[in-house]
């Protein structure tokens, strides 16, 4: 049973408004937060620095009058390590209780689903743990990030890593000597990650739109993650808009995700070239019948006419897309993230134009649309946050 589900319903309420806040809160502060009494939160407070989750920061120094106390999380209560597992390399963080994060680790990683390649990643994990000098009895748990299917609750991957009846946590779990290990959809653990400390800062119905090799959703509604029934929610890539009939990865035909998506930047560009549209990587196409997606992006980037005009209508099939979540959700915040950021000067001004075009104004009017705060570092960043609060029983 996670520490989190023996505490009260108003410990969680303490622990939320301090994880929500960044860290410091007076027991006023919390009051008012928690809608609890200032007696009631004092005693509470007392408990969870007894059992090592708070701390007493000392006085508030900018308060003229009377200083009161300041709390937050306390940093030696023990380290949570986030794993960002994409495309074709891997980030490690760690962080300690507070939320202090430490240096990102990237490494070039082939994901396959094999069993070999989960032994692969723990090994990573272990030699990030050991370069670090982190403690095992120390390290609360492992959070993972990644792209797909994933259900946080049971544990399942259900489109990579996914061996039957074995949860990939309890795989790694016990690849990792027993530590805790959980797991959630790239999207969503950006979303939190920006939630907590990005562009999403102290908003209440938040998007997060992760344009990457895929195009996902991750979605906050009234400051809590939105999961859905099964913990599928935020597969807005997969919704049948377009009439392309083509083949989208999910075997479904004409999804967003045939249009939205980096894949399909790729497969648009590979289609030009093959009728001679002349690009800087004609000359590799050439050669190889075959261009990547971060040639693309490097073309762009260099100022390649092709893939700057394939950009500019991803850009605009995005908008078109973000049209209908504003429609739907009507949140204060959508915040655009992924891969394809490097090139989002190319992709973000036809993406507002369409917006403007097929939003409903009275809807969309509000909306305040941002870039990632955290750039690749939102997923690894997200999932030790996620770490923390799903240990804390908080998500």
């Amino acid at each position: 049973m996670e520490e989190g589900k023996k505490m009260s319903s108003i410990k969680f309420a303490i622990l939320n408004a301090i994880t929500i806040s960044g860290g410091e809160l007076s027991i006023a502060d919390i009051s008012r937060h928690t809608d609890t009494s200032i007696p009631t939160v004092t005693k509470f407070i007392g408990e969870l620095i007894d059992e090592g989750y708070v701390v007493d920061n000392g006085k508030n120094r900018l308060n003229n009058g009377r200083r009161p106390s300041i709390y937050g999380f306390n940093p030696d209560k023990g380290t949570f390590v986030g794993v960002d597992l994409a495309k074709d390399v891997v980030r490690i963080c760690s962080m300690n209780f507070r939320g202090d994060m430490a240096e990102v680790e990237s490494h070039q990683f082939e994901t396959v689903n094999t069993t070999e390649s989960v032994e692969a990643l723990c090994d990573l994990i272990r030699g990030y743990i050991g370069r670090h000098s982190l403690e095992w009895d120390k390290v609360l748990a492992v959070s993972l990030s990644m792209g797909g299917r994933v259900d946080s609750r049971s544990g399942f991957s259900h489109t990579m890593y996914s061996f039957g009846e074995l949860p990939v946590v309890e795989i790694m779990s016990g690849a990792l000597g027993g530590v805790n290990v959980y797991v959630e959809n790239d999207s969503r653990a950006m979303l939190y990650g920006e939630y907590l400390c990005g562009s999403g800062r102290e908003e209440q119905t938040v998007v997060f739109a992760n344009l990457s090799w895929g195009f996902g959703l991750g979605i906050i509604i009234d400051g809590k993650l939105f999961y859905g029934k099964s913990g599928f929610s935020g597969e807005y890539g997969h919704i049948p808009m377009t009439d392309n009939e083509i083949i989208c990865q999910c075997g479904k035909i004409g999804c967003v995700e045939t249009d939205v998506s980096g894949w399909a930047t790729r497969r648009k560009i590979i289609e030009k070239l093959k009728d001679g549209r002349v690009s800087i990587l004609s000359e590799k196409f050439a050669k190889t019948g075959d261009v990547t997606l971060n040639d693309i992006l490097d073309a762009a980037q260099v100022e390649d006419t092709l893939a700057i005009e394939v950009i500019e209508t991803v850009g605009e099939s995005l908008g078109k897309a973000l049209s209908g979540v504003i429609n739907i959700f009507n949140p204060e915040i959508i915040i655009i993230g992924g891969c394809m950021m490097p090139v989002k000067e190319y992709f973000m001004l036809p993406m507002r134009q369409a917006i403007q075009k097929y939003s409903l104004r009275l809807v969309s009017r509000d909306t305040v649309i941002r870039t990632s705060a955290l750039g690749d570092n939102a997923a690894v960043y997200g999932s030790c946050l996620f770490a923390r609060s799903k240990m804390l029983g908080i998500v």
